[in-house]
C-alpha cells in the first residue's frame, strides 16, 4: 500500500496526523453525492437482493420505487431527488466504481447513518467500515454534527464488527435493532488518544 506524504489539521487544541491515526487514515472508499441514472439501476439491483436489504430500515418495496423512478425520469442526474430527506451518497472504490450506498438523515445535534454494501463479491474485505470512517470526518469535521448514531439488528454482526471499530457504543437494545452513538467529543478523544500512542511508539 503506498503512503501519501501526512497532511495535518487543527481542531480544538490539537493537531493530528491522517496518516498515523486511525480513523482519519486513507479510505478505499469515497463517499459521490452525485446520483446518475446508473446509480439508480444499480441501486434497483441491490435492493431486489434480500441478502442485500435484509436489515435495512426502509421501506419494504425499495426496488419498485426505484423502479418507477427510473421509468419516469429522463434526466441524468437525480441527486436532488435522493437528498429530500436527508443526506445521500453512491459510496464508490477508488477507481470510481460504485458498490454500495449511504444516507443520513437529521440535523446537527443528531445524525444517523445508515449504509449497505450492494455489492455481495466485496463484502467481508472492510468496505463499510472505509465508509464509515470518511462519513464520521465528513459528519463531525464539515457539518460539525454533535452525535452520529446508527441503528443496527443485532444479527448483522458484520455491520456491528464495522460500528465498532470506529468507535462507536451500543446504547439501547431491543429485539430488532441495537442503537450505537459516538459524539464529536469522544471521536476527538480517541483521535488524540491514538496521535499520542502512535508519536510515542
Amino acid at each position: 500500500m503506498t503512503v501519501k506524504e501526512p497532511s495535518y489539521f487543527y481542531m480544538k487544541g490539537f493537531y493530528y496526523n491522517t496518516v498515523e491515526v486511525e480513523y482519519m487514515k486513507a479510505s478505499f472508499v469515497c463517499l459521490r453525492p452525485e446520483v446518475t441514472l446508473s446509480d439508480v439501476q444499480l441501486l434497483k439491483a441491490w435492493t431486489s437482493d434480500r441478502d442485500v436489504t435484509r436489515f435495512l430500515n426502509e421501506e419494504n418495496n425499495i426496488s419498485g420505487v426505484l423502479n418507477t423512478l427510473l421509468s419516469r425520469s429522463d434526466i441524468p442526474v437525480l441527486t436532488p431527488l435522493f437528498n429530500r430527506d436527508g443526506r445521500f451518497f453512491m459510496l464508490c472504490t477508488r477507481d470510481g466504481t460504485p458498490v454500495g450506498f449511504m444516507r443520513m438523515t437529521g440535523g446537527a445535534r443528531e445524525m444517523e447513518m445508515m449504509l449497505a454494501i450492494g455489492d455481495k463479491g466485496l463484502w467481508g474485505r472492510g468496505l463499510g467500515s472505509d465508509a464509515i470512517r470518511g462519513a464520521l470526518s465528513k459528519a463531525f469535521f464539515e457539518w460539525r454534527v454533535e452525535k452520529m448514531i446508527a441503528y443496527i439488528h443485532p444479527m448483522n454482526v458484520r455491520s456491528l464488527r464495522a460500528f465498532e471499530r470506529n468507535g462507536f457504543s451500543a446504547m439501547k437494545e431491543t429485539p430488532s435493532a441495537r442503537r450505537y452513538e459516538l459524539s464529536m467529543n469522544d471521536y476527538l478523544q480517541k483521535l488524540r488518544a491514538y496521535n499520542n500512542a502512535a508519536q510515542g511508539a
